[in-house]
């Protein structure tokens, strides 16, 4: 899922780490979001916005250039002449500028249709002949599928998410689509990034991590949209289906409120996201995440029944307020990371931005941003992919008792 803070992870990622790092991360964050909005702004000068990103972040992440830097300097010479993790890290920061730049544009034709169906007030679930027959979720992370609701939640957002999102991509490859230049700077990016982390894992693989490297002719490498992020949404939601229920008293015999706890967790989106703020490795560790847990064996019935608490309601009925439990409230504090699901992009078109906005107020969230504000439209990929997977699951695992 989206990684939103950086975190000592000597100390088991509970504290920040020290200030100088802290402020050198956030000066190349800023340098990658800004970059990001300009792909968007400027289709027609894709290359230029990455020329002068790529200059950026050199300089940034060489020390030597940082105070020195000129016109007359060879940047491109520094560069080549850099360590493979030092030119792994300038070409990553391009790549997540043109990739956050792409998955805006593809989370906002996926809320445009979104939106059409929330404002007749039908069904994000599909006709169960419409979604995929296999195990299309179980995936690089998802190794084994789900059971019942659970089950049938994936496969909806396989459904909303996974082709859809593949076929408008494709539909960035006609060489007259405006942003054809975003997907053909991407496609390039992708192919250095792939040579240099083979180059690494070549060199000291005892070093490397073990993640996939899929060839940049793979279309999937393109695809913003991982299944996997809406298997942490899944995470997400159970835990606050089963704050909600332990605030009501609830039996397991009498649990599901659907509706309940649809408004309950669109209320709370804020809350909802936190734990996006943690490192993905030490999120999935601390919340014992099924699939790790059961990935090489069947998942159980309810695989989420002894998930340890990770929100708790507060608060008066029929509105209880969401809260973090007392293990991760260090979240609410802790500095921030940077990944492509939190950054927060603004359409260049109207349209774009009118959607964005309209789909805040119908899922009861509204912005009250005024249309004349350089905010309007402003709106990141997880609170998108949030509100999807809340209406599907007011259908599916809303329905089912998580323990």
């Amino acid at each position: 899922m989206a990684t939103r803070m950086r975190m000592s992870e000597e100390t088991g990622g509970r504290h920040p780490v020290k200030e100088g790092v802290s402020t050198g991360r956030k000066r190349r964050h800023e340098i990658i979001a800004a970059a990001s909005q300009d792909f968007l702004d400027k289709p027609n000068q894709i290359w230029t916005v990455n020329e002068r990103l790529f200059y950026s972040l050199v300089v940034d992440a060489i020390p030597a250039l940082r105070n020195n830097a000129s016109e007359d300097v060879d940047i491109g010479a520094w560069f080549a002449r850099s360590p493979v993790e030092k030119r792994l890290l300038i070409a990553r920061g391009q790549q997540q500028a043109l990739r956050s730049a792409l998955t805006h544009l593809v989370f906002i034709w996926l809320a445009e249709r979104v939106l059409a169906l929330l404002e007749r007030e039908e069904s994000l679930t599909p006709p169960t002949e419409e979604t995929c027959s296999n195990h299309a979720y179980v995936c690089d992370v998802i190794k084994t599928p789900y059971r019942g609701a659970y089950h049938q939640f994936m496969l909806a957002g396989v459904w909303w998410i996974q082709q859809p999102a593949l076929h408008f991509i494709k539909s960035l490859k006609r060489v007259g689509h405006p942003y054809h230049g975003l997907f053909t700077a991407t496609h390039e990016i992708q192919s250095v990034v792939h040579r240099q982390r083979i180059e690494q894992q070549q060199n000291k693989p005892h070093r490397t991590g073990q993640g996939l490297i899929r060839d940049p002719e793979d279309f999937r490498s393109y695809q913003p949209l991982f299944i996997a992020n809406f298997q942490d949404v899944m995470i997400t939601l159970v835990a606050a289906q089963k704050a909600y229920l332990a605030r009501v008293n609830e039996k397991d015999d009498n649990c599901p409120q659907p509706d309940a706890v649809a408004r309950f967790a669109l209320a709370n989106l804020d809350t909802l996201f936190l734990p996006a703020h943690m490192k993905r490795e030490m999120a999935l560790k601390k919340i014992s995440h099924p699939a790790i847990q059961y990935a090489n064996q069947p998942m159980k019935e309810k695989p989420f029944a002894d998930m340890p608490p990770l929100f708790a309601a507060a608060g008066e009925l029929p509105q209880p307020k969401l809260d973090l439990a007392p293990e991760f409230a260090y979240l609410k504090s802790v500095m921030q990371s940077f990944c492509a699901g939190i950054i927060t992009h603004r359409s260049n078109s109207r349209r774009g931005q009118e959607i964005a906005e309209r789909l805040l107020s119908v899922a009861g969230v509204p912005s009250g941003r005024s249309p004349d504000s350089p905010d309007y439209g402003k709106i990141d990929p997880i609170t998108i992919l949030g509100i999807i997977g809340i209406y599907v699951a007011k259908d599916t695992i809303f329905r089912e008792c998580p323990s």
